[in-house]
């Protein structure tokens, strides 16, 4: 990766920027109208936009269950409109980018106080498939997703 955003050859910031020539497929005008009227002020406060979240903190190392991003709350009411009986095992893990490091499957045993948690601990992570953790604890994936939905039960009668 890069350090600075001017750095990435392929970022259209270079064209807005007006460092390098504008593709013809890129809409220059439509963004920087999201910042003024006025485009020579607009491109002011893109970059401006851009330096200020160039070093914050990357979302998707809170990613969730491979696709939420949000409070424990928001995604337990969002999982709340999930068909039970629908079976998600044959879905694979989608591939985590390299600068997300959470803990091993090992590590979530250690932490938790029995099996199951560590089982539920290391799915909700997001990190591992239920084939994954399966493999890990010598059990059959359909195992780990009934370890699994009697967690997810557990913790929404516990809301009520």
């Amino acid at each position: 990766m890069v350090q600075k955003v001017d750095e990435w050859p392929w970022s259209s910031y270079l064209a807005l920027s007006g460092r390098v020539p504008v593709p013809s497929w890129l809409t220059v005008d439509w963004l920087l109208s999201s910042f003024g009227s006025i485009k020579s002020a607009a491109l002011i406060k893109y970059e401006q936009f851009v330096n200020a979240g160039q070093y914050k903190k990357n979302p998707w190392i809170d990613l969730k269950h491979q696709i939420y991003l949000g409070s424990d709350e928001f995604i337990s009411r969002v999982t709340s409109y999930v068909d039970a009986t629908v079976d998600f095992t044959d879905i694979s893990k989608a591939p985590m980018p390299n600068l997300i490091k959470g803990f091993t499957i090992e590590e979530y045993e250690r932490m938790s106080g029995n099996r199951d948690e560590a089982i539920y601990s290391s799915y909700k992570s997001g990190l591992y498939s239920m084939k994954e953790i399966g493999e890990y604890f010598g059990l059959h994936y359909s195992r780990i997703s009934r370890i699994i939905k009697q967690h997810y039960m557990q913790e929404a009668k516990s809301k009520i």
